[in-house]
Protein backbone atom coordinates (compact mmCIF):
# COMPACT_ATOMS: atom_id res chain seq x y z
CA UNK A 1 0.00 0.00 0.00
CA UNK A 2 2.84 2.45 0.73
CA UNK A 3 4.56 1.79 -2.59
CA UNK A 4 1.28 2.19 -4.46
CA UNK A 5 1.41 5.93 -3.70
CA UNK A 6 4.58 6.35 -5.75
CA UNK A 7 4.28 7.90 -9.22
CA UNK A 8 6.27 5.11 -10.84
CA UNK A 9 4.26 2.29 -9.25
CA UNK A 10 2.58 -0.03 -11.73
CA UNK A 11 1.05 -3.49 -12.02
CA UNK A 12 0.73 -6.04 -14.80
CA UNK A 13 -0.86 -9.47 -15.00
CA UNK A 14 1.52 -12.17 -13.86
CA UNK A 15 -0.49 -15.00 -15.47
CA UNK A 16 -0.13 -16.75 -12.14
CA UNK A 17 -2.87 -18.30 -10.01
CA UNK A 18 -2.56 -19.13 -6.30
CA UNK A 19 -4.64 -22.10 -5.09
CA UNK A 20 -4.98 -24.95 -2.60
CA UNK A 21 -4.96 -28.55 -3.82
CA UNK A 22 -7.38 -30.94 -2.11
CA UNK A 23 -6.66 -34.62 -1.61
CA UNK A 24 -9.91 -36.02 -2.97
CA UNK A 25 -8.99 -39.56 -1.88
CA UNK A 26 -9.06 -38.69 1.84
CA UNK A 27 -12.40 -38.63 3.75
CA UNK A 28 -14.34 -36.43 3.98
CA UNK A 29 -12.77 -34.59 1.02
CA UNK A 30 -13.70 -37.57 -1.15
CA UNK A 31 -17.27 -36.18 -0.91
CA UNK A 32 -17.91 -33.46 -3.47
CA UNK A 33 -20.39 -31.43 -1.37
CA UNK A 34 -17.76 -31.09 1.38
CA UNK A 35 -15.30 -29.66 -1.16
CA UNK A 36 -17.99 -27.24 -2.32
CA UNK A 37 -18.57 -26.13 1.27
CA UNK A 38 -14.91 -25.28 1.78
CA UNK A 39 -14.84 -23.14 -1.35
CA UNK A 40 -18.08 -21.41 -0.34
CA UNK A 41 -16.50 -20.57 3.05
CA UNK A 42 -13.47 -18.87 1.45
CA UNK A 43 -13.60 -15.07 1.18
CA UNK A 44 -11.18 -14.53 -1.68
CA UNK A 45 -11.90 -10.82 -1.97
CA UNK A 46 -10.70 -10.36 1.62
CA UNK A 47 -7.42 -12.14 0.81
CA UNK A 48 -6.90 -9.97 -2.28
CA UNK A 49 -7.56 -6.84 -0.20
CA UNK A 50 -5.01 -7.99 2.37
CA UNK A 51 -2.32 -8.45 -0.30
CA UNK A 52 -3.20 -4.97 -1.63
CA UNK A 53 -1.18 -5.26 -4.83
CA UNK A 54 -3.97 -5.52 -7.36
CA UNK A 55 -4.47 -9.28 -7.11
CA UNK A 56 -7.82 -10.52 -8.48
CA UNK A 57 -10.06 -12.96 -6.54
CA UNK A 58 -10.19 -16.22 -8.47
CA UNK A 59 -13.25 -18.28 -9.38
CA UNK A 60 -11.24 -20.70 -11.51
CA UNK A 61 -7.65 -21.63 -12.19
CA UNK A 62 -7.16 -19.76 -15.49
CA UNK A 63 -6.34 -16.06 -15.07
CA UNK A 64 -7.81 -13.41 -17.38
CA UNK A 65 -6.30 -13.60 -20.86
CA UNK A 66 -7.25 -12.38 -24.30
CA UNK A 67 -10.02 -14.33 -26.02
CA UNK A 68 -10.76 -16.62 -23.07
CA UNK A 69 -14.29 -16.56 -21.52
CA UNK A 70 -13.60 -16.11 -17.82
CA UNK A 71 -15.33 -18.53 -15.44
CA UNK A 72 -17.36 -16.42 -13.02
CA UNK A 73 -20.15 -18.65 -11.71
CA UNK A 74 -21.09 -22.30 -11.72
CA UNK A 75 -24.56 -23.28 -10.57
CA UNK A 76 -24.95 -26.96 -9.67
CA UNK A 77 -27.55 -28.94 -7.69
CA UNK A 78 -26.41 -29.65 -4.14
CA UNK A 79 -28.72 -31.49 -1.75
CA UNK A 80 -31.81 -30.39 -3.67
CA UNK A 81 -30.76 -26.74 -4.09
CA UNK A 82 -29.08 -25.00 -7.01
CA UNK A 83 -25.99 -23.22 -5.69
CA UNK A 84 -23.28 -21.14 -7.32
CA UNK A 85 -20.42 -23.18 -5.89
CA UNK A 86 -17.84 -20.57 -6.95
CA UNK A 87 -19.40 -17.84 -4.80
CA UNK A 88 -18.57 -16.77 -1.25
CA UNK A 89 -21.60 -18.02 0.68
CA UNK A 90 -20.95 -19.04 4.32
CA UNK A 91 -24.60 -19.86 4.96
CA UNK A 92 -24.66 -22.34 2.07
CA UNK A 93 -21.36 -23.79 3.30
CA UNK A 94 -22.77 -24.49 6.75
CA UNK A 95 -26.01 -25.92 5.33
CA UNK A 96 -24.08 -28.30 3.07
CA UNK A 97 -21.90 -29.56 5.91
CA UNK A 98 -24.96 -30.03 8.10
CA UNK A 99 -26.75 -31.96 5.35
CA UNK A 100 -23.66 -34.14 4.93
CA UNK A 101 -23.59 -34.87 8.64
CA UNK A 102 -20.19 -33.23 9.01
CA UNK A 103 -19.45 -31.40 12.26
CA UNK A 104 -16.27 -30.62 14.18
CA UNK A 105 -14.29 -31.16 11.00
CA UNK A 106 -10.50 -30.98 11.42
CA UNK A 107 -8.22 -30.75 8.41
CA UNK A 108 -4.47 -30.39 7.92
CA UNK A 109 -2.83 -28.09 5.41
CA UNK A 110 0.82 -27.94 4.38
CA UNK A 111 2.50 -24.94 2.77
CA UNK A 112 6.05 -23.85 1.94
CA UNK A 113 8.05 -21.39 4.03
CA UNK A 114 7.92 -18.59 1.45
CA UNK A 115 6.88 -14.89 1.67
CA UNK A 116 3.16 -14.11 2.15
CA UNK A 117 2.08 -17.75 2.07
CA UNK A 118 1.87 -18.24 5.84
CA UNK A 119 -0.20 -15.05 6.13
CA UNK A 120 -2.69 -16.40 3.58
CA UNK A 121 -2.80 -19.77 5.34
CA UNK A 122 -3.62 -18.06 8.66
CA UNK A 123 -6.38 -16.00 7.01
CA UNK A 124 -7.85 -19.15 5.46
CA UNK A 125 -7.71 -20.92 8.82
CA UNK A 126 -9.69 -18.11 10.47
CA UNK A 127 -12.21 -17.90 7.63
CA UNK A 128 -13.00 -21.60 7.71
CA UNK A 129 -13.31 -21.54 11.50
CA UNK A 130 -15.67 -18.56 11.42
CA UNK A 131 -17.73 -19.38 8.36
CA UNK A 132 -17.88 -23.19 8.41
CA UNK A 133 -16.77 -24.35 11.87
CA UNK A 134 -13.80 -26.16 10.30
CA UNK A 135 -10.55 -26.43 12.27
CA UNK A 136 -7.45 -26.20 10.10
CA UNK A 137 -4.08 -27.40 11.35
CA UNK A 138 -1.24 -25.57 9.56
CA UNK A 139 2.06 -27.25 8.75
CA UNK A 140 4.91 -25.11 7.39
CA UNK A 141 7.57 -27.02 5.45
CA UNK A 142 10.83 -26.26 3.74
CA UNK A 143 10.19 -25.59 0.04
CA UNK A 144 11.99 -28.77 -1.08
CA UNK A 145 10.09 -31.02 1.35
CA UNK A 146 6.76 -29.38 0.51
CA UNK A 147 7.41 -29.72 -3.22
CA UNK A 148 8.28 -33.41 -2.95
CA UNK A 149 5.21 -34.13 -0.82
CA UNK A 150 3.03 -32.40 -3.40
CA UNK A 151 4.58 -34.25 -6.35
CA UNK A 152 4.20 -37.61 -4.58
CA UNK A 153 0.71 -36.63 -3.31
CA UNK A 154 1.63 -37.25 0.32
CA UNK A 155 -0.40 -34.38 1.77
CA UNK A 156 -3.28 -35.67 3.89
CA UNK A 157 -5.95 -33.06 3.20
CA UNK A 158 -4.72 -29.99 1.33
CA UNK A 159 -1.57 -28.18 0.29
CA UNK A 160 -0.76 -24.79 -1.15
CA UNK A 161 0.40 -24.38 -4.72
CA UNK A 162 0.42 -21.93 -7.62
CA UNK A 163 1.22 -21.94 -11.29
CA UNK A 164 2.77 -19.31 -13.55
CA UNK A 165 2.02 -19.80 -17.23
CA UNK A 166 4.84 -20.47 -19.65
CA UNK A 167 2.66 -18.98 -22.39
CA UNK A 168 -0.55 -16.94 -22.46
CA UNK A 169 -2.86 -19.88 -23.08
CA UNK A 170 -5.34 -21.68 -20.80
CA UNK A 171 -3.95 -25.08 -21.79
CA UNK A 172 -0.91 -24.34 -19.61
CA UNK A 173 -3.16 -24.53 -16.53
CA UNK A 174 -5.67 -27.18 -17.59
CA UNK A 175 -2.96 -29.63 -18.63
CA UNK A 176 -1.90 -29.89 -14.98
CA UNK A 177 -5.12 -31.76 -14.25
CA UNK A 178 -5.10 -33.89 -17.40
CA UNK A 179 -2.64 -36.17 -19.18
CA UNK A 180 0.26 -36.53 -18.92
CA UNK A 181 0.64 -34.33 -15.80
CA UNK A 182 -2.22 -35.50 -13.52
CA UNK A 183 -0.44 -33.76 -10.71
CA UNK A 184 -3.63 -33.63 -8.64
CA UNK A 185 -5.20 -36.56 -6.76
CA UNK A 186 -8.27 -36.09 -9.01
CA UNK A 187 -8.34 -38.00 -12.30
CA UNK A 188 -11.33 -38.10 -14.65
CA UNK A 189 -11.05 -39.87 -18.04
CA UNK A 190 -14.02 -37.84 -19.34
CA UNK A 191 -12.16 -34.61 -18.59
CA UNK A 192 -9.02 -36.01 -20.25
CA UNK A 193 -10.94 -36.75 -23.45
CA UNK A 194 -12.77 -33.43 -23.58
CA UNK A 195 -9.58 -31.52 -22.86
CA UNK A 196 -7.70 -33.29 -25.67
CA UNK A 197 -10.58 -32.67 -28.09
CA UNK A 198 -10.86 -28.99 -27.11
CA UNK A 199 -7.16 -28.35 -27.49
CA UNK A 200 -7.22 -29.88 -30.99
CA UNK A 201 -9.81 -27.40 -32.32
CA UNK A 202 -8.22 -25.18 -34.98
CA UNK A 203 -10.65 -22.24 -34.83
CA UNK A 204 -9.23 -19.97 -32.06
CA UNK A 205 -12.62 -18.71 -30.80
CA UNK A 206 -14.19 -22.16 -30.69
CA UNK A 207 -11.08 -23.60 -29.07
CA UNK A 208 -11.18 -21.04 -26.25
CA UNK A 209 -14.88 -21.73 -25.62
CA UNK A 210 -14.23 -25.48 -25.51
CA UNK A 211 -11.32 -25.05 -23.10
CA UNK A 212 -13.50 -22.83 -20.89
CA UNK A 213 -16.04 -25.67 -20.78
CA UNK A 214 -13.23 -27.96 -19.62
CA UNK A 215 -12.35 -25.53 -16.83
CA UNK A 216 -16.02 -25.50 -15.76
CA UNK A 217 -15.95 -29.31 -15.70
CA UNK A 218 -12.81 -29.21 -13.56
CA UNK A 219 -14.29 -26.74 -11.10
CA UNK A 220 -17.49 -28.76 -10.92
CA UNK A 221 -15.33 -31.58 -9.52
CA UNK A 222 -13.42 -29.04 -7.37
CA UNK A 223 -10.11 -30.78 -6.69
CA UNK A 224 -8.65 -27.31 -6.16
CA UNK A 225 -9.72 -24.13 -4.36
CA UNK A 226 -8.48 -21.13 -6.39
CA UNK A 227 -7.69 -18.05 -4.31
CA UNK A 228 -6.36 -15.24 -6.49
CA UNK A 229 -4.79 -14.35 -9.83
CA UNK A 230 -1.49 -12.65 -9.17
CA UNK A 231 0.15 -9.51 -10.56
CA UNK A 232 3.65 -8.21 -10.99
CA UNK A 233 4.09 -4.96 -9.07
Amino acid sequence: PALAQKKDFGTASALRTFWFLLNVTTPPLDRLPVRYALNLATDKKAIARFLAGGQLPASGIVPPMRGYPQLRELRVPVNGLEIDVLAFDPRAAREILRAEGVSGLRLSMSFPALPNIKDIAVILKEQWREYAGVRLNLSEQGPAEWGQDMIEKRYQHLTQDSWTARCADPVDYLSLFGPPEHYSTWIDPAFDREFADANAILNPTQRMKALAACEAQLMKAMPVIPIYHDVWT
